[in-house]
């Protein structure tokens, strides 16, 4: 477990760069890269380990405080994954972020991929929403009476199916 703090994110962003700009050259990344304002720690993320927003060309990293307690490999591989976002030449999860991704997944240590399940993380979830026809199951740490009402009187349509029945679990921890 790491402390959960800016200065220990800053370390290990900059292990992260280091790791991208030794794999893929540092005249690439100097080239590509967009500015960094500010790498963050968001207190509430569970569902994502982290993102890289875009602001007028300059880019905010931000990774979930639950990434502390999986331990420095999966910090460090979160934020080479949102480092590769920041590029100019790659958009999303596409074909010049999967080679980026590949090459680094090849030659070192950390295996960057699309997504990402980490032991531990998964268990903070408290409601887990199953569509009835198809089977594909969403998790949740809260729901609102509101949305559990919308779900049950079916506002709501499977993304993959179009269904709008569902089942809804409670998970007891």
């Amino acid at each position: 477990m790491i402390e959960i703090s800016q200065e220990n994110l800053l370390k290990y962003y900059n292990i992260a760069l280091n790791v991208v700009c030794n794999v893929i050259g540092r005249d690439v990344v100097k080239k590509q890269m967009r500015k960094v304002i500010r790498v963050g720690i968001s207190p509430r993320a569970v569902r994502r380990h982290g993102v890289c927003k875009t602001l007028n060309g300059k880019c905010i990293i931000e990774v979930s405080k639950h990434l502390f307690d999986a331990g420095e490999k999966e910090l460090i591989t979160t934020l080479i994954h949102e480092i590769l976002h920041t590029f100019k030449d790659t958009k999303g999860h596409d074909y010049k972020w999967k080679w980026y991704a590949n090459k680094i997944s090849d030659i070192t240590e950390y295996k960057i991929t699309r997504t990402r399940n980490i032991a531990g993380i998964e268990s903070n979830f408290n409601y887990k929403v199953t569509c009835d026809s198809c089977g594909h199951s969403t998790m949740y740490i809260r729901m609102s009476d509101r949305k559990i009402n919308n779900l049950k009187n079916k506002k709501y349509h499977c993304t993959f199916c179009k269904n709008h029945s569902f089942k809804i679990e409670s998970i007891n921890h």
